[in-house]
């Protein structure tokens, strides 16, 4: 890809997939009971999952055409809640 919006997509998938993997590596402290990970899912469950999902949710309601993401959103905001709950 080239041009301005290739490159701002390329960094956005290379930092997105930069951090599943280092939640991946730090899955098995988490499931440990590790406590900073703890304060770390807090905000982590309610910007990320539950923040998002609501963000896509409202979003299709106010501009009438389903935004991109709002079939996974119900996904997302079980994940969030769980995570709020497991931590």
């Amino acid at each position: 890809m080239g041009g301005f919006v290739g490159d701002v997509l390329t960094v956005w998938l290379g930092g997105l997939i930069a951090g599943i993997v280092l939640l991946l590596l730090l899955s098995p402290a988490a499931f440990g009971g590790s406590h900073p990970l703890r304060l770390i899912a807090w905000p982590l469950a309610i910007l990320i999952g539950i923040g998002n999902a609501l963000g896509h949710f409202a979003g299709s309601i106010r501009f009438r055409p389903a935004m991109p993401g709002v079939y996974s959103s119900p996904l997302l905001l079980a994940a969030g809640v769980f995570l709020l709950w497991a931590a």
